[in-house]
C-alpha cells in the first residue's frame, strides 16, 4: 500500500473500537469474500453484534454486501482493497497464521465439494504453515482448475506443491511428494502439448525413483517418457524407453503396468506406421485386460486397435472395434469415452462415405459432450461434423460447424485443431469460389502449423495451398509448396498426403500437355490408394485417369476408368458428380453422341448449382456451350457461353490480390472461353443482320 493511501486508511482506521478492528482483522485474514457465520465461529461472539458491525461499516462505505444467488447466504467485501491489504500486513504474524489454520479447517469442515472451496483451502492452508494439507490441496486444486481447463492456474498449483514437498516430515516422505506432483505436472504438460517440460519432469522422476529402486514408478515414468517421445516423432528413443520399462516388469510382477506399457508400445509403433508391431502389442494387451476381467481397459485397447485399423484405411475393421469399444464404455456408464466412441464412429462413417449415418453420431457425440462440458471432445465433434457436412455440399452447416469449433479450439487453446479448422475453412471457401477468404484462412492455418512445429498439418496446409494456387494457375507457387510438402512427407511417412501430391503433380504435367508423364504420377498415386484402400482417392483417380486418356484420344480406356468409378460410390462421392458427368459429356461428345453429351452437361450443371461450386460450374457451361456451336445452335451457344462468362466475372472479382488476378485470367481455357464468346457474339450479330 502506497505510504500516502497508508496514511489516510489508518487515519480512519483510528475511529473505530476494539471490536470492530478485530472484525475488519479477520475479515482480512479471511480474504477477498467473507460472511458472518464463518467470522463468528473464528471467534464466538453474539450474532447481533457481529450483523450490528457488519451494518455500521457497511454504511461507512468500508465493506459491501451481497446476497448470493437463489437466496443464499449474505456475503460481504471490501469496498477497498488497499483496506484489506493494510489490515492483513497490520495484523501480529504469527497470529496470522494461527488465523489461516482456522479457516482452512473451519472450510474444510463445511464441505469441500465446491471449486471454489478447495481452492481457498488450499491458501489458507499454505499461508496458516501447514505444508501437509497445503501439499494435498494444491493437487486438488491443479485437478479442479485442470476440468476449467484453466492451464496456467494447473501450473502455479503444481509448482506450489513441488515446492511443498520438501517441508515433509522425512526425506523418504519428501521424495515420495516430489516424485507424485512432478508426475501430475509431467502427464498434464504432455497433454497439453508442453513436451520439453514434460520430458524434463520425467527424466527427474527417475532419477529419484532410481535412487529409491520404486519399481512400479519407474515402469510408469518410463511409460509417460516413451509417449511424451512418440510424441515428439522421437521414435527411437521412444521404443528404447519402453524397452527399458519392459525389462522392468518380470522382476516387478504387475500385468496391468505390464499392458499399461504394450499400450504405449501399440500407439508408438502405429504413429510410426509400423502397424503389425502394433496389433501386436495391442492384442497382448487386450489379453492380460480380458484375464484381469478389465472392462475399461478392455475398452481402451480395442479404442487403440480401432485406431490401427483406420489408419491403414481398413474402414471396416476399424468400425468393428468402436463399436465393441462404445457397447463396453456404456455398460461402465462412461460417459465421456461413450461421447469419444461415437465420434470415432461418426469418423469412420465419414471415410466409408456414409455420411448421414456419421452425422447421426456426431451429432450424438455432441450433445454428450455438451451435457458433461467436455469441450475438448466437443471441439472434435464441432471439426468433424464441419467436414462431414463439407463432404454432400452442405456448406451453409459446414461453415457453422467450423466456425463454432474455431470460436472453441481458440478459447480453450487447442492449437492443433485451430490449424485443421482454418485449413478446413480454407477449403470450404476455395470450393465456393470465395478465393480471397479461402486464401486469408489457409496461411493462418500455414502460421498456425509453423507455430507449433506440427509437420502433419504442415503437409496437410501446404497441398491446399498448392492446389489453391493452381486453381488460380499460379504454377510456380503451386510447384513450390508441392515441393515444400514432399520434403516433410519423406521425413514421416504420410502416404495419404503423398497422394494428393502426386494428383497435383500430375494437374501440372496435364497443364504442360505431357500427358505421359501425367500419367506415370497417376499410376504411382493409384498404387497407394489400393496399398491404404483409400475409397474417396481411388473414386477421384478414376476421373483423373478418365479425363487423361480423353484428352489422349483413348476413348474406350477412359470410359472403363468412368464406368469403375460409377459403380465404386458416385453416388456417396456427391463433391465430385459434376465433375464425373463433366467427363462423361466431354467423351459422349467426343464419341458422336452429342444427345447423351448434352445430358450429361445439363446434369452436371444442375449438380454444380446444387453444390455451389462456380469453378467447375462455369468450365461445364462453357463446353455446352461449345457442343451448341458444334451443331450451329449460336442462340444456345452464345447463352451458355455468356453464362461461363458471367461466373468467370464473378469469380475474379472476388481476387483481390493483383498479381492472383492477373495468373487467373491467364490460364488458357479462360481465354479460350472469352475468345469463344466473342467469336459466337459476332456470328450472333451477323445471323441477326441477314436476317
Amino acid at each position: 500500500v502506497p505510504d500516502s493511501v497508508e496514511a489516510v486508511l489508518s487515519g480512519n482506521l483510528e475511529r473505530y473500537d476494539e471490536g470492530t478492528l478485530d472484525f475488519l482483522n479477520m475479515a482480512a485474514v479471511v480474504g477477498k469474500r467473507f460472511t458472518l457465520d464463518l467470522l463468528r465461529q473464528l471467534k464466538p461472539a453474539d450474532e447481533k453484534a457481529l450483523s450490528e458491525i457488519a451494518s455500521f461499516l457497511t454504511q461507512d462505505k468500508m465493506i459491501t454486501g451481497e446476497e448470493e444467488s437463489g437466496g443464499g447466504e449474505r456475503y460481504y467485501r471490501f469496498a477497498n482493497q488497499s483496506l484489506q491489504s493494510l489490515l492483513y500486513q497490520r495484523v501480529d504474524q504469527t497470529k496470522r497464521i494461527s488465523l489461516h489454520n482456522r479457516v482452512a479447517r473451519l472450510l474444510e469442515k463445511t464441505g469441500t465439494e465446491e471449486e471454489e472451496s478447495v481452492f481457498h483451502i488450499a491458501f489458507h492452508y499454505l499461508e496458516g504453515e501447514d505444508f501437509d494439507k497445503a501439499y494435498q490441496y494444491a493437487l486438488r486444486s491443479a485437478e479442479k482448475m485442470k476440468q476449467r481447463f484453466a492451464n496456467d492456474e494447473v501450473l502455479r498449483y503444481l509448482i506450489n506443491a513441488i515446492q511443498l514437498a520438501p517441508k515433509a516430515a522425512n526425506a523418504e516422505e519428501t521424495v515420495k511428494r516430489r516424485v507424485a506432483a512432478l508426475k501430475k505436472r509431467a502427464n498434464f504438460c504432455r497433454g497439453v502439448g508442453d513436451l520439453n517440460q514434460a520430458e524434463k519432469d520425467y527424466q527427474t522422476i527417475l532419477d529419484l525413483a532410481e535412487d529409491s529402486g520404486d519399481l512400479k514408478i519407474l515402469a510408469e515414468t518410463y511409460n509417460g517418457l516413451g509417449e511424451t517421445y512418440r510424441l515428439k516423432h522421437d521414435y527411437k528413443k521412444g521404443i528404447s524407453t519402453l524397452q527399458r520399462a519392459m525389462q522392468i516388469h518380470p522382476e516387478l510382477d504387475d500385468p496391468l503396468e505390464l499392458a499399461h506399457t504394450l499400450s504405449y508400445m501399440g500407439l508408438l509403433y502405429w504413429t510410426d506406421s509400423q502397424f503389425d508391431n502394433a496389433l501386436d502389442s495391442f492384442e497382448k494387451a487386450f489379453e492380460i485386460d480380458r484375464k484381469l476381467g478389465d472392462k475399461s481397459y478392455m475398452a481402451s485397447t480395442l479404442n487403440n486397435m480401432g485406431l490401427v485399423y483406420w489408419s491403414q484405411r481398413q474402414y471396416q475393421e476399424a468400425l468393428k472395434r468402436f463399436t465393441d469399444c462404445l457397447s463396453l464404455y456404456e455398460v461402465l456408464d462412461n460417459k465421456e469415452w461413450i461421447a469419444r466412441s461415437l465420434n470415432n464412429i461418426g469418423a469412420t462413417l465419414l471415410y466409408l462415405g456414409e455420411y448421414h449415418k456419421a452425422i447421426d453420431y456426431l451429432l450424438r457425440s455432441l450433445r454428450l459432450n455438451e451435457k458433461t462440458g467436455n469441450e475438448k471432445e466437443n471441439a472434435l465433434n464441432l471439426e468433424n461434423l464441419g467436414e462431414t457436412f463439407q463432404k454432400i455440399g452442405d456448406y451453409e452447416n459446414a461453415i457453422k460447424y467450423n466456425e463454432k469449433g474455431l470460436g472453441l479450439a481458440r478459447r480453450i487453446n487447442l492449437t492443433q485443431r485451430v490449424g485443421y479448422t482454418l485449413r478446413n475453412m480454407g477449403l470450404i471457401n476455395l470450393e465456393l469460389g470465395n478465393y480471397e477468404k479461402a486464401h486469408v484462412y489457409l496461411k493462418e492455418a500455414e502460421k498456425t502449423a509453423e507455430k507449433i512445429g506440427d509437420k502433419e498439418l504442415q503437409i496437410a496446409v501446404w497441398v491446399s495451398l498448392s492446389k489453391f494456387h493452381l486453381l488460380l494457375n499460379d504454377v510456380t507457387k503451386a510447384e513450390h509448396l508441392c515441393e515444400k510438402a514432399t520434403r516433410i512427407i519423406n521425413t514421416i511417412n504420410d502416404e495419404r498426403s503423398l497422394i494428393s501430391v502426386y494428383l497435383i503433380k500430375s494437374w501440372l504435367k496435364k497443364k504442360e500437355e505431357t500427358f505421359e508423364e501425367a500419367l506415370k504420377l497417376l499410376e504411382q498415386a493409384m498404387a497407394l490408394a489400393k496399398t491404404l484402400n483409400a475409397g474417396e482417392e481411388l473414386f477421384s483417380l478414376d476421373l483423373e485417369y478418365g479425363e487423361l486418356y480423353l484428352k489422349q484420344g483413348k476413348i474406350e480406356r477412359s470410359k472403363a476408368c468412368l464406368d469403375r468409378a460409377r459403380n465404386s460410390g458416385l453416388s456417396r462421392y456427391l463433391l465430385f458428380q459434376p465433375k464425373f458427368y463433366l467427363i462423361c459429356g466431354i467423351g459422349d461428345w467426343i464419341g458422336g453422341n452429342l444427345k447423351s453429351a448434352r445430358k450429361d452437361f445439363e446434369t452436371a450443371i444442375r449438380l454444380a448449382e446444387k453444390l455451389n461450386n462456380p469453378e467447375i460450374l462455369w468450365r461445364i457451361h462453357h463446353q455446352l456451350g461449345k457442343l451448341f456451336l458444334s451443331s450451329h445452335d449460336i442462340e444456345r451457344a452464345y447463352q451458355e457461353l455468356k453464362n461461363a462468362s458471367a461466373i468467370l466475372k464473378r469469380l475474379n472479382e472476388n481476387i483481390k490480390d493483383e498479381e492472383l488476378k492477373r495468373h487467373y485470367l491467364e490460364d488458357p481455357k479462360k481465354k479460350e472461353l472469352l475468345c469463344d464468346l466473342k467469336a459466337v457474339a459476332k456470328e450472333l450479330i451477323g445471323e441477326i443482320r441477314m436476317a
